[in-house]
């Protein structure tokens, strides 16, 4: 993994949605990190892919604004393991409540 910075504006719940998905994706795959985004592959050992698992979530973490980053403080899988992704296509202020009260029942 490269030391190399990327700036990506932090999502504040009131900018475009996919447009910073896009961008955190993007640094996901050069960083070598998108694939934490899928099953964890049969032949990576399972503490590795725990820190992976761990870095890819502190990264997104890190490009969220203090309000969004509490729905996921304590997340440590980068895969969203609803299959009912209700961020999915999210990217306007009228969708922006939709998308906090998801998060708010998740947890």
């Amino acid at each position: 993994m490269s030391s190399a910075k990327f700036d990506v504006e932090k999502f504040d719940g009131k900018n475009n949605f996919g447009m910073w998905q896009c961008e955190v994706m993007d640094v996901l795959i050069q960083q070598e990190l998108d694939y934490t985004l899928e099953d964890k592959p049969e032949d990576l050992d399972a503490r590795d892919w725990d820190r992976i698992n761990r870095q890819a979530c502190g990264f997104i973490r890190m490009c969220l604004d203090k309000d969004q980053k509490y729905f996921v403080m304590r997340e440590t899988n980068a895969k969203m393991d609803n299959k009912e992704d209700t961020t999915d296509g999210m990217d306007n202020k009228e969708d922006t409540g939709k998308r906090e009260e998801a998060a708010k029942s998740k947890h």
